[in-house]
């Protein structure tokens, strides 16, 4: 019964990600119109949804890749590249918002997986991180070896989540309390999907001390020679 209810939603997906690509398209032309101020406001309202809904798709797209993982030929993967080429792609994007995004250390390291896979882990908690820190805050990288395993480890500025919250962030369509923005929940459930068909662990834990506040993701991967 699981299996068929993936399928039917990897095909529902599949299906409408072309209309839906069509209506953006059609909704974001009508931009370049003159129109009235509130017809202006209900248009970018619906350009906002079409986004949203887009990205759910391509979620649900990627969460059923994930469930196909054991066909997915693995290879090494050199996991600081992937890590320095996700934060130069995001850079603006913090930079919009003044979030000092950078290492605090990077060590050349290797991994057995499929590179898109581990691409789009790692980008799933960056732009998780820089979504949830503060204008002015920080989100700090660092990659680098631990008793034979590849270790990324990915730490904000921002709330943090609630305590209650730790044990269920990495479950399909579950937001928790900080339920605010505009996903949908699958982000982190995609990218425990990644990691544990990479037989690797993924923990989430809030910082804690004096005056912080934020959470620290430790991706841990097997490590190979390359």
């Amino acid at each position: 019964m699981m299996d068929q209810q993936r399928r039917f939603i990897a095909d529902a997906a599949h299906e409408l990600r072309t209309p839906v690509t069509a209506l953006s398209l059609q909704a974001e032309n009508l931009a370049s119109l003159d129109m009235p101020a509130e017809t202006r406001d209900r248009l970018d309202a619906l350009n906002s949804g079409m986004r949203r809904t887009k990205h759910l798709l391509e979620q649900l797209l990627a969460l059923a890749r994930q469930d196909a993982a054991p066909s997915i030929v693995r290879v090494a993967a050199e996991l600081d590249k992937i890590a320095k080429g996700v934060v130069a792609d995001l850079l603006p994007e913090a930079a919009a918002r003044n979030i000092d995004l950078g290492f605090t250390t990077v060590e050349v390291v290797a991994v057995n997986g499929d590179e898109l896979s581990l691409i789009s882990a790692v980008r799933n908690l960056v732009e998780n991180a820089i979504k949830f820190t503060p204008n002015g805050g920080a989100v700090d990288l660092a990659v680098g070896r631990e008793d034979g395993m590849a270790v990324i480890q990915i730490e904000d500025t921002g709330p943090g989540i609630p305590p209650q919250d730790l044990a269920r962030i990495g479950e399909p369509f579950f937001r928790g309390g900080q339920s605010s923005g505009e996903g949908a929940g699958l982000g982190l459930s995609i990218v425990k999907r990644i990691v544990d068909h990479a037989a690797g662990s993924v923990l989430f834990e809030n910082v804690t001390g004096a005056g912080r506040s934020g959470l620290r993701v430790t991706v841990k991967l097997p490590a190979t020679d390359g």
